[in-house]
């Protein structure tokens, strides 16, 4: 496994992630704008995964799905912990606890994790096993 790559692919999806939650905010179409964030984040994620899985197979197609996911989702969570929490939720009223302890944060840290297990699962075990 390249672990600087799989980091860079997570950071480049966090980049996004967060730009896509934090812009819901900017056009409000439900009352709790948490929720639309969260639902926002949620379905943009499944491209962004999709795109960061897809570029770091560019170049190691050995690495197993859950491998590259854990990675890139615990770069995910640590970049949450770092800047996400200290800049948009704490000035925001929320906490390190309500953040982390939320269902719908695990929820989509799941979501993560299986969009990248499927790429790997659809677009290169097929591959490994033609050899």
């Amino acid at each position: 496994m390249k672990t600087t790559r799989a980091i860079l692919c997570g950071i480049l999806v966090w980049i996004l992630g967060v730009s896509a939650f934090t812009a819901s905010y900017f056009l409000p179409l439900m009352e709790d704008l948490d929720l639309q964030s969260n639902i926002v984040l949620s379905i943009s994620l499944v491209p962004f995964a999709w795109l960061g899985a897809s570029i770091y197979y560019r170049k190691d197609r050995k690495t197993q799905g859950i491998k590259l996911g854990s990675v890139m989702v615990s770069s995910a969570i640590i970049l949450d912990g770092l800047i996400t929490v200290p800049f948009l939720i704490i000035p925001n009223g929320g906490s390190y606890s309500s953040f982390f302890s939320a269902p719908s944060f695990w929820i989509i840290a799941l979501e993560y994790l299986m969009v990248i297990i499927l790429y790997w699962q659809f677009k290169i075990k097929p591959s490994q096993n033609q050899y």
